[in-house]
């Protein structure tokens, strides 16, 4: 009998025990007293063991060919008419040559406060990956294989219309890149103002210094050459002058007809057909 009270009262007091929470006792706990941001940093260690971590799986996930590559949605096509589940689909497939999974999952910051400049890192274990990765093929493989996709959607869909903010561009941190098709469509607007002939009784008085008067020419710009689909919208400033639309927009289609040679937007190197806008500016 004596022995089971006892054991009633020791379970009693585990409970107790286990509910207990321990204080913080401002006396024995080292406090490091901050007053600046300054503080924080010199005075203030911070070890980010989760990158650490995950740095350390990432290459280990790589020696051992279970590599899961996080596929954001900044890695898509340029050509707004290739669906995202398309691209995705024919990026797998590419990937899963190299033993590479891609995780298409959106990944969200972490709930670590950031604490000043970036102190808890939040994508340790891609960068890491990606690193490996290069490393391994001493060349950037998304970007590869991006290419190899666009160039097969290309070529299976060659005699579809593609527009031209989809072209061949370069790249966003490539300052001196060439974009020829753009410089081509920029030279040809200012051929154009510099041969053309204003019609006798054109007033060039506007409202406001600012405002201009203009023609945008869209068009259908085959692979060889050909124009299809032309079509002008023109925009006075001044009311008066729209009775010389007529005369504006037959110079332009006439210029337009006249060019022999285009230099043809490109995508994933190939010419397709594809939209064109041309646009020129009165005064």
């Amino acid at each position: 009998m004596r022995i089971n009270q006892f054991l009633i009262l020791l379970f009693f007091f585990i409970l107790l025990s286990c509910g207990k929470r321990e204080e913080y006792d401002v006396n024995t706990s080292r406090v490091i007293e901050l007053y600046s941001e300054e503080d924080f940093k010199t005075k203030i260690q911070i070890i980010d063991t989760v990158c650490i971590n995950d740095s350390l799986k990432a290459v280990n996930d790589f020696k051992n060919g279970k590599s899961s590559l996080i596929v954001n949605h900044f890695i898509k096509s340029n050509f707004y008419h290739f669906s995202d589940t398309v691209f995705r689909k024919d990026l797998a497939y590419e990937l899963a040559k190299f033993k590479i999974k891609p995780d298409f999952d959106v990944s969200y910051p972490t709930c670590i406060p950031l604490l000043g400049n970036n102190m808890f890192k939040t994508d340790c274990y891609q960068s890491s990956l990606e690193n490996e990765i290069l490393k391994h093929y001493k060349y950037d493989l998304i970007d590869s294989i991006k290419k190899v996709i666009e160039s097969k959607y290309v070529l299976r869909n060659n005699n579809d219309i593609f527009s031209f903010q989809g072209r061949d561009q370069p790249r966003f941190d490539d300052f001196e890149g060439d974009d020829p098709a753009y410089d081509f469509l920029c030279k040809l607007s200012i051929d154009f103002t510099l041969q053309m002939k204003y019609p006798e009784g054109y007033n060039i008085k506007k409202k406001k210094p600012d405002d201009y008067s203009y023609s945008t020419a869209r068009f259908i710009l085959m692979k060889d050459g050909s124009i299809k689909d032309l079509s002008i919208e023109t925009t006075f400033q001044n009311p008066i002058n729209k009775k010389f639309t007529s005369y504006f927009e037959k110079q332009i289609t006439d210029f337009i007809k006249s060019q022999k040679k285009w230099v043809h937007p490109t995508y994933a190197g190939i010419i397709v057909n594809n939209e064109m806008e041309f646009r020129v500016s009165y005064k």
